[in-house]
């Protein structure tokens, strides 16, 4: 077992390192503990309490000299990722296990129809691979005779840096120059980040000292580091304040200066309130080893800074300060988890391929799961660790590629087999007393819809769908939806397919182009990405088709319905694209008469009278007013007909001298969209 003079090996050399422990219970609690009492108590975290487990991210920026997860209480990978970066040189990251491949986080992964079957975790058989391979793991078996455990001893003592290094003074300097703007500060953990921010909170009071500034974070805990370097070297100051991100999204004053840690971790529609608060704004954030969410900043955030013209100014610590270049766990880590995948990007050949892949083959092809890994993570925000699990442990997941003639991944798609619930199952989803896993779709629809016949079909919900970037252009993501339709054609129990994303303009236009239909829009904002959540649906047997013109006619009376409380701040476009993307085969009560409409648009007749008719005919005719209008134009119908904004904003938005002026440019554009 590992003595303090490891541990001080450790400490001199800067290094932390994993214990992976394999035996029965009391045995591995006996072992934690012997491990544990070689460090001052009460400086590690043991994350067997289910509430301090699903609270793990109020321990981020805090300094820990150990952390325990056991398979009992299930070895989250998005967990394990984010807090070893807490780890001090010298410290452990212990994972214990009943067996190698049993562990209860594994019941995350299975669908309800697996839930009670044994199960192999091919993940953990990865790790364990990898352990074995790495001299710098230690691995400890019940009863088995375990070799002692030797730190090769560095001739040079390896130090914790106690000033700022280069990198961070000329972070600091450059932004505490600047009297207003956006800028960024990205590192992987351990790189100082927390520091450089305090550093420049230091910097902000000398140069401003009549001015308030404002620090925030996910958690006041996760604080803990800037406020012990901000405290070390100034008196108590009354210029820095703490504020909460929800208290500062509900304030009304505006502020002069706001710096932001750990702000990956902050939900995206809060940040977006957060950044019209304060002319300057410093955030700070590990794009790695979170639950997805340093991408949701690196891909979304930055997007939405562009658009309301926020100059965004970008600075990258790559030195690591709490531990060594060299640190065996952080390489492990990054192995073990994918978390620093090379994203290159490949060229499309003349020859490609199309196939469905299996975790297994991936298990036996490293390079073929990084390329698949990497791509997905390039392309969604919400891509973590766990996903590595998901799509090497789930037996509901289906796994296809598009490859170069080189055998390089160029496209990818993840999809998860859903539905065939029994109908006592299906009774109590609707009732609210269940929620089985790996039925996210069916469960949705039948909730929102009560169309229980769609719980018995059995259906491909793609998950995730990415393309190499520099390629993007040239319809492989299509040339693979095609494909997948094809292949649920051939098979005689797939009855649909259907996805749910975050809506855009763009994935609306893009899920419309491979004729699928929009069958639910969300009633609340997702809280990563800031959007309305959708169903898009491809039926392919008789029923799903019967069933897609009754949820297409479900989602018109939500859309209607909501448009002036829930969906009230949706932009005009995006609303159109909704209707755009429902089925062309709704059922009216009406046939709209086209004559009709010209007639009230070419004389005097009270528009204001036909109001409803005029809104009926613009909705039912959504995509030919996306292709003929310009996007002053269609928003313009949207604030009239949808929105039913006042008259008075009506005319202001679009600088209209008054009702009149309004009326006759409505009329105009409702000419150009008959003609």
């Amino acid at each position: 077992m590992l003595t303090k003079d490891n541990l001080n090996q450790l400490k001199h050399n800067g290094w932390r390192t994993c214990i992976l422990l394999i035996g029965e219970k009391r045995w591995r609690k006996m072992q934690v503990e012997q491990l544990t009492s070689l460090y001052p108590k009460d400086t590690g975290i043991e994350l067997t309490n289910p509430l301090q487990a699903a609270n793990y991210q109020n321990y981020l920026g805090r300094e820990l000299n150990y952390l325990w997860f056991d398979s009992e209480y299930g070895i989250n990978p998005d967990k394990v990722a984010a807090l070893s970066g807490c780890l001090l040189p010298g410290g452990l990251l212990i994972l214990s296990f009943e067996q190698v491949d049993k562990d209860n986080d594994l019941n995350n992964f299975m669908p309800w129809q697996n839930e009670d079957k044994p199960y192999i975790s091919l993940f953990n058989q990865r790790l364990f691979n990898l352990a074995s391979k790495n001299n710098r793991v230690i691995t400890y078996y019940q009863g088995a005779k375990n070799k002692a455990y030797k730190v090769e001893n560095l001739d040079k003592i390896w130090s914790r840096p106690n000033k700022l290094t280069p990198e961070q003074v000329n972070i600091v300097n450059s932004i505490g120059q600047q009297s207003k703007g956006h800028f960024l500060i990205t590192a992987d953990r351990g790189r100082g980040k927390s520091v450089c921010l305090a550093q420049l909170a230091l910097e902000l009071e000398k140069i401003h000292p009549s001015k308030a500034i404002y620090v925030t974070a996910p958690s006041k805990k996760n604080l803990d580091s800037f406020f012990e370097w901000h405290n070390q070297h100034t008196i108590v100051s009354s210029q820095l304040n703490y504020i909460a991100p929800d208290a500062l999204a509900n304030s009304a004053k505006q502020i002069d200066f706001l710096l932001i840690d750990e702000a990956a971790a902050i939900p995206e529609q809060l940040r977006q309130q957060i950044v019209t608060k304060a002319r300057h704004v410093t955030y700070a954030t590990t794009l790695h080893g979170y639950e997805g969410s340093g991408q949701t900043f690196n891909l979304k955030f930055k997007q939405f800074l562009t658009r309301h013209d926020c100059g965004l100014m970008e600075y990258k610590l790559t030195t690591p300060i709490r531990w060594s270049e060299n640190d065996p766990l952080e390489g492990w880590l990054n192995r073990t988890y994918l978390l620093s995948t090379d994203n290159s990007s490949y060229d499309l050949s003349k020859n490609i391929k199309i196939d469905w892949v299996s975790p297994m083959q991936l298990m036996n092809d490293e390079s073929e799961l990084e390329q698949i890994f990497g791509l997905l993570s390039q392309a969604h925000y919400r891509t973590t660790p766990s996903d590595l699990r998901y799509i090497l442990d789930s037996p509901s997941l289906l796994i296809a590629c598009i490859k170069n003639d080189r055998n390089q991944v160029v496209a990818s798609a993840l999809i998860s087999q859903e539905g065939k619930l029994e109908p006592d199952l299906t009774a109590q989803i609707l009732k609210g007393e269940r929620r089985p896993k790996g039925h996210l779709l069916p469960q949705s629809v039948i909730v929102s819809s009560g169309l229980t016949q769609f719980a018995n079909m059995l259906g491909w919900r793609i998950v995730r769908i990415a393309v190499q970037p520099n390629i993007q252009t040239l319809g492989l993501g299509s040339k693979l939806l095609q494909w997948l339709t094809k292949e649920a054609t051939k098979n005689s129990e797939i009855e649909y397919i259907a996805t749910s994303f975050s809506s855009t303009d763009n994935l609306l236009t893009f899920w419309k182009k491979q004729n699928f239909d929009l069958i639910r829009t969300g009633l609340t904002r997702d809280k990563a990405s800031a959007n309305f959540s959708v169903i898009m649906y491809k039926p392919i047997s008789s029923l799903a088709n019967q069933l897609n013109t009754k949820l297409t006619i479900n989602c018109l009376e939500q859309i209607n319905y909501y448009l002036a409380s829930n969906y009230a701040d949706v932009k005009p476009s995006l609303l159109w694209r909704w209707y755009s993307a429902l089925s062309p085969n709704i059922a009216h009560d009406q046939i709209i008469d086209k004559e009709v409409i010209l007639l009230v648009s070419t004389t005097s007749a009270d528009i204001y009278s036909f109001k409803p008719k005029l809104t009926n005919f613009c909705i039912m005719n959504a995509n030919t007013l996306l292709l003929k209008l310009s996007e002053n134009e269609s928003d313009l119908l949207a604030h009239y007909f949808l929105k039913q904004s006042p008259i008075e904003k009506i005319c202001e938005m679009f600088k209209f001298t008054g009702k009149k002026q309004l009326t006759h440019n409505i009329r105009k554009i409702l000419v150009k969209l008959c003609s």
